[in-house]
């Protein structure tokens, strides 16, 4: 989460839990390369990250571990136009909690004000409520001056994406010790199996041939049925976590 000591100043603490030990994407990518070497193939990592990216917006999409928020900072991602505001593309969905200068504003309805307040639309000052105008576009019941005011928005966004460059965001920071493997459990379980043929006809050979490429499904299967596990523990332990609750 982020606290805001005054408009235009915070100090962002956005990781909702403490990873003791923290993994980076080049120690998943060597985590994997290990078990595509053992089936005698070549490394892919820029698969790998295909991949992993997918994983880390199932993980996102499903167990909601990551809520963040944004302003309207000269460097945040949210700019006011009118009385409306774009959603970042990394914002996932599910309940939104707004604040303009510090004061957390209620959320309204356009139908209630369309026979209240005549010309919101248009009419400028200081918003004391908010609605959604369609699934990524956030409007107040007035158009605020941007210049003089500090808007936060806070909500459930995707991971940030996978990266080999040591100044990026790392997603596994963002998630439970316990949690940081499922991005390469669901690689494993995701990488195509290449068969092997048997060397003769005979009937050893047909066997051993049919033997190996059944552990290599194996293989996927297993890290299947443990990402779906992983990804049930984490939503529990999202959903039953303690919230640090919002300050400015």
């Amino acid at each position: 989460m982020s606290d805001w000591t005054g408009v235009g100043t915070r100090t962002p603490t956005e990781t909702p839990f403490a990873a003791t030990t923290m993994r980076t994407w080049p120690d998943i990518s060597r985590y994997v390369a290990e078990f595509h070497k053992r089936e005698s193939q070549d490394p892919n990592p820029e698969f790998y990250r295909e991949l992993g990216d997918e994983a880390l917006e199932k993980i996102a999409e499903m167990a909601h571990p990551y809520r963040k928020s944004w302003d309207n900072s000269v460097i945040g991602a949210l700019t006011i136009v009118g009385n409306a505001v774009a959603l970042p593309v990394d914002y996932l969905d599910g309940p939104l909690t707004v604040f303009w200068n510090g004061v957390k504003l209620g959320r309204g309805s356009k139908k209630d004000w369309d026979i209240m307040l005549s010309g919101w639309r248009t009419q400028s000052g200081t918003p004391s409520a908010w609605c959604m105008e369609d699934a990524s576009t956030l409007v107040f019941d007035c158009a605020p001056d941007e210049s003089v005011g500090m808007l936060v928005v806070w909500g459930q966004a995707y991971l940030p994406p996978l990266s080999d460059d040591p100044d990026a965001v790392n997603p596994f920071a963002l998630l439970p010790k316990g949690s940081q493997l499922l991005v390469a459990k669901y690689i494993l379980a995701r990488l195509p199996v290449v068969p092997i043929q048997a060397v003769n006809e005979s009937r050893e050979a047909l066997i051993y041939a049919t033997q190996v490429n059944s552990i290599r499904q194996g293989v996927r299967d297993t890290n299947a049925a443990d990402f779906d596990k992983g990804l049930h523990t984490l939503l529990l332990s999202v959903r039953n976590r303690t919230q640090v609750p919002m300050r400015f």
